[in-house]
């Protein structure tokens, strides 16, 4: 009787995987943060500093990496962090962001896990393990129109490009605050030059 039962029962084959190499990741990510994720450092001879790397670079490095995910094959056994977890909700979306606090012994950023979400936050550990500091990441402009105080999420400004406008409506006034991404460059005066130069003076 107990025979007939079990071989009623429908398993699933586990083990069937291919094997998962971490080294060939991290391969792949480092390949395509070289070619998309990462700006030349200008120097002298630079001349005008190109923005956006090279189309077909990337392309490639994609490809790759979309290559290696389909060669993954049987079932993938995923395991959520092990130990205490920290845990809080998203301001916006309300998603639950989990941490283990075993990693939080200094300050960290978190994205939400909600991929229509741009929040992000920092956990700051306090005086003790149970207490973390949560402060979400956000500019804040003021309303032309009102002076009511907007908040937009930092991530948000990170798929800005050059010359790209943000439009911010007011949700007091519904007036709208026009934003443009641009660099901007900051002389910082030597005071070891200054100091020499008004030596010589004397």
């Amino acid at each position: 009787m107990i025979e007939t039962v079990y071989k009623a029962v429908e398993y699933v084959a586990l083990g069937t995987q291919s094997g998962l190499s971490l080294n060939k990741i991290h391969r792949l990510w480092h390949g395509v943060s070289n070619v998309a994720l990462r700006l030349p450092i200008p120097n002298i001879s630079f001349g005008d500093l190109t923005i956006y790397q090279n189309k077909e670079k990337i392309r490639k490095k994609v490809n790759s990496v979309l290559d290696f995910l389909k060669s993954i094959t049987g079932n993938l056994l995923m395991a959520g962090p092990l130990g205490e977890v920290f845990s809080f909700d998203c301001f916006a979306c309300g998603m639950t962001l989990k941490r283990p606090v075993k990693n939080l012994i200094s300050p960290s950023v978190v994205n939400c896990i909600n991929p229509n979400c741009n929040e992000s936050y920092l956990l700051e550990p306090g005086e003790t393990k149970k207490n973390i500091d949560i402060t979400r990441r956000v500019f804040r402009f003021e309303c032309h129109s009102c002076q009511q105080s907007l908040e937009v999420p930092s991530n948000i400004f990170r798929e800005l490009r050059f010359n790209q406008q943000l439009n911010i409506v007011c949700g007091s006034c519904q007036s709208t605050l026009e934003l443009v991404m641009r660099p901007l460059m900051k002389l910082v005066e030597d005071k070891n030059s200054h100091n020499k130069q008004n030596q010589a003076d004397a």
